[in-house]
């Protein structure tokens, strides 16, 4: 990939590269919730002016290696954000679950996470393959509960 598509790829963290007394550094900006952690090749300080503004280097690697970490820290928070508000939407739905149903149904609520095909995502940070595979379609929690009453009703 050329530098100029990777650097659009991790836009809008990403706002510079460049050289300071042969040290590589890359510029970012991050949301104020955001972890972000050194490695042992690639470090970080943060701006003194802004919070949110960080400087990748690196006296050992070069700019591939400083992106991999930087783009590693990206999608890391953003499956991070995107896992807060799916456990918001499932607290909401357990909340009209449990509103609508008797103690004895609630009792034989089931939760089953079906593993999807392995994806470039999964790959690109690093997660283990699945055991076993399914092609089920995945089905939402509201859904599982309302086949199982409709089950016991039927």
């Amino acid at each position: 990939m050329k530098i100029q598509e990777r650097l659009a790829s991790l836009r809008p963290y990403v706002s510079g590269i460049r050289y300071v007394n042969d040290l590589t550094v890359v510029d970012a900006t991050f949301k104020e919730t955001w972890v972000v952690e050194n490695t042992e090749v690639v470090k970080f300080k943060k701006g003194s002016k802004n919070p949110n503004y960080y400087m990748f280097f690196s006296p050992e690697e070069g700019f591939d290696e400083i992106l991999d970490h930087v783009e590693f820290v990206i999608k890391t928070n953003l499956e991070q954000e995107q896992k807060k508000v799916l456990f918001k939407e499932t607290i909401e739905t357990l909340k009209l679950v449990f509103g609508d149903n008797s103690l004895k149904d609630l009792k034989n609520l089931k939760i089953e996470i079906v593993k999807d095909e392995l994806d470039i995502e999964d790959i690109e940070l690093g997660k283990p393959k699945p055991k076993r595979r399914s092609k089920k379609k995945k089905e939402t929690l509201a859904d599982k509960v309302e086949k199982e009453l409709n089950e016991k009703e039927g």
